[in-house]
């Protein structure tokens, strides 16, 4: 469990056209199964989840619209197999970590969670961070551009 020492009121770490998204937690913990590190292996793991409203809700009608009867069928043989999802709508914010001790993390994987509609994401970094850094900084953007926004962690309460 770790503690977040400083962040947006809201939450709010980066927007999307008009969907906010939000810092939905962040642990020191195993990385899962399915992605790019062994089930497992000490990471950071981020959790992001769009705050939901007129526009997820107006973007998952349209993606509805648009599917035959036989790509819900695909969809659903699909949705069964066990691995990671397709896309996420998240898939635009990236996350970049830093700490007192000059680690370096790198993204190792993702998975949607959550209903399977791309709006909550589970973002996984490597290496988890060392016994004696005090503060985790993450910075958030948008197709690379900065948000402005960041957010400070005690990763301590291991």
């Amino acid at each position: 469990m770790t503690t977040i020492v400083r962040a947006p009121g809201n939450l709010i770490v980066a927007t999307i056209g008009k969907v906010d998204v939000r810092l939905a937690g962040i642990d020191v913990t195993k990385a899962p199964q399915h992605v790019d590190v062994p089930s497992g292996t000490p990471c950071v793991v981020v959790y992001l989840s769009a705050a939901r409203g007129y526009e997820t809700v107006s973007h998952d009608a349209e993606i509805a619209q648009t599917r035959s009867l036989e790509d819900l069928a695909a969809e659903a043989v699909e949705a069964q197999k066990d691995g990671p999802p397709k896309l996420s709508n998240l898939s635009r914010v990236g996350i970049t970590i830093t700490d007192d001790q000059s680690t370096r993390y790198e993204p190792s994987g993702f998975r949607m969670i959550g209903d399977g509609i791309g709006w909550d994401d589970m973002r996984v970094y490597t290496p988890a961070p060392p016994s004696h850094a005090v503060m985790l900084h993450l910075d958030f953007t948008v197709d690379g551009d900065s948000t402005g926004r960041s957010c400070d962690v005690d990763p301590t309460a291991r």
